[in-house]
């Protein structure tokens, strides 16, 4: 079994008494899963240097996080349409990575 999260969230105060209201979560922490899309046009390979909270500064192939129930190839399509503007087809899958950077509390397949 993997590790617990727990974090709370305070929700306001009790109308009656005044004290603070929390609720607290529990989340199971498993690892992510994002999709890195290799366009390669003119023997030239697009990437994209980060810019957000998820190790800003580093090279990486387009892409984003798989929704739930989204199927690989069309989260390929939407994040690199959202990213890039750019319509792809010919999408084949070639690998998968496991990708763990404790330093930044992230672990994505």
């Amino acid at each position: 079994m993997g590790k617990i999260a727990m974090r709370s969230i305070k929700m306001g105060k009790c109308t009656h008494s005044g004290s603070s209201l929390w609720q607290i979560h529990m989340e199971q922490m498993r690892p992510g899963v994002g999709v890195g899309v290799c366009i390669k046009k003119d023997g030239h390979v697009l990437m994209g240097k980060r810019k957000g909270s998820s190790l800003p500064g580093t090279w990486c192939f387009p892409g984003g996080k798989l929704d739930m129930n989204e199927e690989l190839e069309a989260c390929a399509v939407r994040e690199i349409r959202e990213e890039t503007g750019i319509e792809i087809k010919n999408i084949r899958f070639i690998t998968f990575t496991n990708d763990i950077a404790k330093e930044a509390g992230m672990h994505y397949l």
